[in-house]
């Protein structure tokens, strides 16, 4: 497949050189927004999940510009392979924002390139959508959030795993800065429900895959929850080492914000059975928007699919754009304008009913609490009430975030 791709509507034409969108004919040119997207390297099943997600979301679009009485012709995406380099993150970003002059740019962004995105589009007055879990407290005001705070993660598994299970936690997470914010918000969570963080954290590095010490200290110091917020090849080699141990998860169970289906997959399901995992959404979420848009996912991809929390955030994040285009003349639809209006937008995504924040550009979601069968299915075992703000900052309910390319300047 070429690094670079076009997308129109529900057609992934993958292996089509990117050139310039097609306008429709008599009709006025798309409206263009770039997708930065991991289709080859390690990360490359990610990708391909958030581009089926990308076009379902794109075409349902479409269907409703048809009908808005010619209004706009359709919204296209330009897709890049950003791989697992930050270089090509890089170019590729600096190419929609500067020379393909997209009204936004949705994907991810690479750990450590983060600020350095922020600068891109703050030069640039563009806007960059972001379907990633985040540690918070970013907010350049041309970054909108899509993913859950460590705050939106925890705030109601660490007291239903302590009421449920018991008060001794032991936390363990990889150190980079979303799953180490994880873990130290953790940590103040289980103080605040009156339990227990058993010494200090265990923090390693992102492929650490050697458990052993970790393991031995579980059953020495008679823990009752493991809360693990290790990601990637590090949290597949922690639940086989777990379970190769002879642990039981009805007797101490593993509690995690970061399993996705992905790592669940990866990790086998029987090693991952009995494991309780928390997310604002899970493919196995049983409701009528989410049954809709499986079926959608499915129709397109020609296959089963199980779409994780990033993949629906990138569809309720294009929907968002395309409803903040919807409210203005096709002239007026740059960045700026389109941050204007998605401010407290609100729209009924897989996960429930969800909006963005108008002081911080995060957004409101429904965190749940699922626990995984032998099965491989995810099953919803407690859900928020009501949609839980971000609170970026942890101990700071209410307050807007600072702007991040001021303090960084």
């Amino acid at each position: 497949m070429n690094r670079r791709a076009f997308l129109a509507g529900s057609a992934a034409a993958a292996g089509v050189p990117l050139l310039t969108p097609i306008p429709a004919l008599g009709g006025p040119r798309p409206i263009r927004v770039g997708l930065l997207l991991p289709l080859s390297g390690p990360h490359a099943a990610l990708g391909h999940s958030l581009r089926e997600s990308a076009a379902v979301a794109l075409d349902e679009i479409n269907r409703i510009l048809r009908r808005s009485h010619g209004r706009m012709a359709s919204v296209s995406a330009f897709v890049e392979d950003i791989g697992s380099s930050p270089a090509r993150f890089r170019r590729a970003l600096s190419h929609l924002v500067a020379g393909a002059r997209v009204a936004s740019v949705f994907g991810l962004c690479p750990t450590g390139l983060r600020a350095e995105m922020r600068a891109i589009v703050d030069r640039h007055d563009s806007l960059f959508w972001d379907p990633a879990p985040t540690a918070g407290g970013e907010c350049s005001g041309r970054v909108i959030h899509g993913g859950p705070t460590p705050y939106q993660s925890l705030n109601h598994l660490v007291p239903w795993m302590a009421e449920q299970v018991g008060g001794r936690f032991l936390l363990v997470g990889t150190d980079r800065p979303w799953p180490a914010e994880l873990v130290r918000v953790g940590r103040e969570m289980v103080l605040e429900a009156g339990a227990t963080p058993v010494g200090p954290a265990e923090l390693f590095p992102p492929g650490h895959t050697d458990f052993a010490d970790t393991l031995a200290r579980i059953r020495r110091q008679d823990i009752d929850v493991v809360l693990s917020a290790l990601t990637g090849a590090s949290a597949v080699a922690f639940f086989l080492q777990y379970r190769a141990a002879g642990f039981d998860p009805r007797r101490t169970p593993i509690a995690s914000p970061t399993l996705t289906e992905a790592v669940a997959g990866a990790a086998t399901p029987k090693a991952v059975a009995g494991t309780i995992a928390a997310a604002p959404y899970f493919a196995d979420w049983m409701s009528p928007a989410n049954t809709l848009f499986i079926q959608r996912l499915r129709r397109h991809a020609a296959g089963a699919v199980r779409p994780d929390a990033m993949a629906e955030a990138l569809w309720f994040q294009i929907h968002q754009f395309a409803a903040a285009a919807l409210a203005m003349d096709l002239r007026e639809i740059v960045p700026v304008n389109i941050r204007e209006a998605a401010k407290g937008s609100r729209i009924d995504a897989p996960e429930g009913p969800v909006r963005i924040e108008s002081d911080t550009l995060y957004t409101r979601l429904w965190p749940k609490i699922a626990v995984v069968e032998h099965s491989g299915r995810f099953r919803v075992l407690a859900c928020a009430d009501e949609p839980v703000r971000p609170l970026p900052f942890w101990g700071w309910p209410g307050k807007a975030c600072v702007d991040a390319a001021v303090v960084e300047r």
